[in-house]
């Protein structure tokens, strides 16, 4: 196993700008490519992203076992070695194991942890609490929640997450919503230094426009230079902003694919892309079907790569 050392909650690596959403590479068997797993964090880090997030949607977390989330984690954290910062994907259906993960990713010397709210049984704030507040008591780096009511039919409410923040709990939140009302309320309601990360490719602008501290996107595995363009000029207002977001804009509605088509998409590009992977993904989840290859190979985003 390989260890990093334990980082306390004070004094961690800043969360903020462009963050993959990692894709988990495959060999044809269904087994994690390690290999592969290790070139494509290179390739994301020599292309200027300021962070990776390993183990969420996009990282097929639902379908890998216990075992293969620590793998996983392990070959990330190694990859990684400090480069960047990284956040730990520990969502489970148990806060046992997700308490579990958590301590495990500590122990790898991860920036932060994240994890959405459990599906199946339908939550209370009162369970999100006790669901939050047994991963934070268990370790001493930051916690951020994954809020995605698409998966869960439970929108966290800046009330609720304000509160979560003001007693330690929580230390930042990813919101993969919809609507851009509810991210500037989140930012509002929430102290100065809680981390708010757009989750929506579809929302960039308006969320870069609100005040958000960086966003995490499947696409920043397939275009991770333009994104960071994207951020950097907003950032340094540019007035390039808009041509950039306006080239990337072309990429979005293949977003626009059922959902649990999403992880293959994302590989079909890096494929279109000339990358080295098997585009495999963990049964039960589809492969995309040719008509959308045809629209992969179509796009200019593509060809400026």
């Amino acid at each position: 196993m390989i260890h990093h050392g334990k980082k306390n909650r004070g004094n961690h690596t800043k969360i903020e700008g462009i963050i993959p959403a990692m894709v988990t590479l495959f060999k044809e068997d269904q087994e994690i490519d390690e290999t592969a797993l290790r070139e494509h964090i290179d390739f994301l880090i020599e292309n200027g992203v300021h962070g990776i997030f390993a183990l969420g949607t996009n990282g097929e977390f639902v379908y890998l076992s216990k075992e293969e989330k620590k793998q996983v984690l392990e070959i990330t954290a190694d990859q990684v070695n400090g480069r960047v910062a990284l956040i730990a994907g520990i969502s489970s259906h148990s806060t046992k194991i997700s308490v579990e993960l958590a301590k495990y990713a500590e122990d790898l010397g991860v920036t932060a942890v994240m994890a959405i709210l459990p599906t199946y049984y339908p939550l209370e704030n009162k369970n999100v609490q006790m669901y939050y507040e047994e991963i934070a008591s268990a370790i001493e780096i930051p916690l951020y929640a994954y809020n995605f009511p698409m998966t869960n039919q439970l929108n966290l409410s800046p009330k609720l997450v304000a509160k979560l923040a003001e007693q330690k709990i929580l230390a930042g939140i990813k919101e993969t919503v919809m609507d851009i009302n509810h991210i500037k309320q989140m930012i509002e309601s929430t102290p100065d230094d809680f981390i708010v990360i757009n989750g929506s490719e579809l929302l960039l602008d308006q969320a870069l426009k609100a005040g958000v501290d960086g966003a995490i996107h499947g696409m920043a595995n397939c275009f991770p230079k333009k994104l960071v363009q994207i951020w950097d000029a907003f950032q340094n207002k540019k007035p390039e902003f808009n041509n950039y977001w306006q080239e990337f804009k072309e990429a979005i509605p293949l977003l626009n694919v059922p959902m649990d088509y999403l992880p293959s998409l994302t590989k079909e590009i890096l494929v279109a892309m000339g990358r080295d992977i098997v585009p495999q993904v963990r049964s039960p989840l589809r492969i995309i079907k040719d008509r959308w290859r045809k629209k992969i190979k179509d796009l200019k985003l593509l060809k400026a790569q």
